[in-house]
């Protein structure tokens, strides 16, 4: 086969695989919907006849999992000191060293003083909310209006193991 040849075959190829691409898409949309409508987790199908020495059940399986955004600002407003050192995590970076060694050279240095040569990062450390939710720590209360939340769906088809 020469390289001509090749590239043609090579094209064809990428537009059967798009192709595919959109048709499997398509499915697991339709099989999605059926599955919100008539609230189903999992539906098993036999292989037919022709298969059956060959394949094993296939299973499709409903997922959903919810991904937490938390607001830093509101968590700071709604929780305790303590807690909030517990979840936030602090990220600081000297954005002028020289102006930091000049002032802490000098006598009485106060913190809001030391603070305006820093940037500071706050990031809520969401495994230490969730444990500290699951022991009582964090009330449901102390979170209102504190994240986002976004439902992701999906389905998995594959065989029955």
């Amino acid at each position: 086969m020469n390289i001509k040849e090749l590239i043609k075959k090579t094209y064809n190829l990428t537009l059967e695989i798009n192709a595919l691409t959109r048709d499997y898409n398509k499915n697991k949309e339709h099989i999605q919907k059926f599955f919100d409508e008539k609230n189903i987790k999992e539906i098993e199908v036999e292989p037919s006849i022709k298969q059956s020495a060959q394949f094993r059940v296939i299973v499709a399986q409903k997922q959903e999992r919810i991904t937490l955004d938390y607001n830093v600002d509101k968590l700071k407003e709604n929780l305790s000191k303590e807690i909030q050192n517990e979840v936030i995590k602090k990220d600081y970076n000297i954005n002028n060293i020289e102006g930091l060694i000049k002032l802490l050279k000098k006598s009485g240095v106060s913190p809001k003083e030391f603070k305006q040569y820093l940037d500071i990062t706050e990031t809520p450390i969401k495994a230490m909310i969730k444990e500290l939710y699951n022991v009582g720590d964090i009330k449901k209360d102390d979170l209102k209006g504190c994240y986002s939340a976004k439902l992701t769906k999906s389905i998995h088809i594959k065989e029955r193991k």
